[in-house]
């Protein structure tokens, strides 16, 4: 199972989550789900949503290096301001593998995964609260 969570970067909320299966593209899965953003709210992704720009403008996704090409001291720099915008999004991730239940393989019936994710994140957004 694949799953794609939209948080508030300044109150760290989870707002929507996204699920598939795994084999999916993150930017397949981000095209699928529908989701109605502004074209103006900045919007931090990996690597995996490479086509992002071409949606949202102000889009933030790292620079790559290649073999021929290495990355230059400004594209560094530029990755590093992005790691220090989506460190937020790892920190929610790493409070949601607290429950267990996310951070090994998924055992159960594939079918109630969803309703458990859901469960935990709405008391994570409690927590906050």
């Amino acid at each position: 199972m694949k799953v794609q969570i939209l948080i508030d970067g300044i109150l760290k909320k989870i707002l929507r989550i996204n699920f598939c299966k795994g084999r999916t593209h993150d930017m397949k899965l981000l095209k699928d789900s529908n989701i109605k953003i502004s074209k103006n709210v900045a919007i931090a992704g990996d690597l995996g949503y490479l086509g992002m720009i071409k949606l949202y403008i102000k889009s933030l996704i790292p620079r790559k290096s290649s073999k021929n090409k290495p990355l230059t001291k400004k594209d560094k720099k530029y990755n590093k301001a992005i790691s220090k915008i989506r460190i937020v999004i790892e920190h929610v991730f790493a409070k949601l593998k607290t429950f267990r239940m996310f951070s090994g393989k998924y055992r159960n019936r594939t079918n109630r995964f969803e309703m458990r994710f859901n469960l935990w994140s709405g008391f994570y957004n409690y927590e906050l609260n």
